[in-house]
């Protein structure tokens, strides 16, 4: 795989987790916005609630001032009743007195009474208030401590996500590093191989005939070899092009599938080739996806 396409899946790989990232901060965004509509809930609710407070205080200031007119009235009637001259006036004066007393009494003991009524009920109020603001106060506490805990769990599950993947394109890349040594080791054992031909061409120069190792043609003698990387007997060749031994050759040289083979390579002669690619992961020639090569048919020497 060239470095260019791991790069590319890299960045694939890279905008998913991105996209994944994006969309937890989104829910998580939701849920803060769904715990904020709660708290402005309880706020309005709470802000009504002040406003009833702040009606009930003015009502009370109001019978206030009514029980001070009630007051300044009965005073005022006492100094008129007491002004009055006269002994006709002073008996019907005591007379009067005498209700006007029990009046003033009465009205005394009833003006006491609301007074007491109101007092409790403006202490009745400044419990309700306070009961409201500690309410109100522990639930923006518990509002604000959920969404915290919203957003340190969506920040950790991204986070957990972007290592993770990170250490998994860590192995895919240390994996294609070590195939790209495989492949440098492939093609070291290829240089080996060459030097062995020029061997073989050299001790077969008495047969006049040479063995060719690059541009073949029909007749031409060439070196077969058992390649332990592709598991597959291969024609050695200075192209960068793999020659892979037709499955008919295999069984007309009298080779096997293996490299139990009784001779490190084999002289053959060359009929044709046919030019391949790789379409399946699992092929029988152990190649990557889209690498290109050719099947050889040969005959005996």
């Amino acid at each position: 795989m060239r470095l260019e396409d791991v790069t590319r899946k890299f960045r694939c790989e890279m905008d998913e987790i991105e996209a994944d990232r994006l969309c937890s901060v989104v829910t998580a965004q939701k849920q803060i916005d769904e715990v904020e509509q709660k708290f402005n809930d309880l706020s309005s609710k709470h802000q009504a609630a002040l406003k009833s407070n702040e009606s009930l205080e003015k009502n009370l200031e109001e019978a206030l001032h009514s029980i001070e007119m009630l007051k300044q009235k009965a005073s005022m009637t006492s100094q008129l009743m007491t002004s009055s001259s006269g002994e006709m006036e002073s008996k019907r004066t005591k007379m009067d007195d005498s209700v006007m007393t029990s009046s003033n009494y009465d009205i005394t003991i009833s003006m006491h009474e609301h007074q007491m009524t109101l007092e409790k009920a403006y202490k009745s109020m400044e419990k309700q208030r306070n009961e409201l603001a500690n309410s109100f106060k522990k639930k923006e506490e518990d509002s604000t401590r959920r969404r915290q805990m919203v957003f340190n769990s969506a920040i950790q599950r991204v986070t957990m996500a972007k290592d993770n993947e990170i250490q998994r394109l860590k192995k895919i890349l240390a994996d294609q590093s070590l195939m790209t040594s495989s492949m440098m080791t492939s093609s070291v054992q290829h240089d080996s191989a060459e030097s062995d031909v020029t061997q073989a061409s050299s001790s077969t120069k008495k047969d006049k005939d040479k063995i060719a190792i690059s541009n073949f043609q029909v007749d031409d003698l060439v070196m077969v070899m058992f390649d332990t990387l592709y598991h597959h007997h291969v024609v050695v060749t200075q192209a960068h092009t793999l020659h892979f031994l037709h499955n008919d050759s295999i069984t007309e040289l009298g080779l096997k599938h293996t490299d139990a083979s009784t001779k490190p390579w084999t002289i053959a002669r060359f009929i044709d080739r046919e030019y391949c690619q790789a379409r399946k992961a699992n092929n029988r020639f152990k190649v990557p996806v889209g690498t290109k090569f050719y099947r050889v048919r040969l005959s005996r020497k």
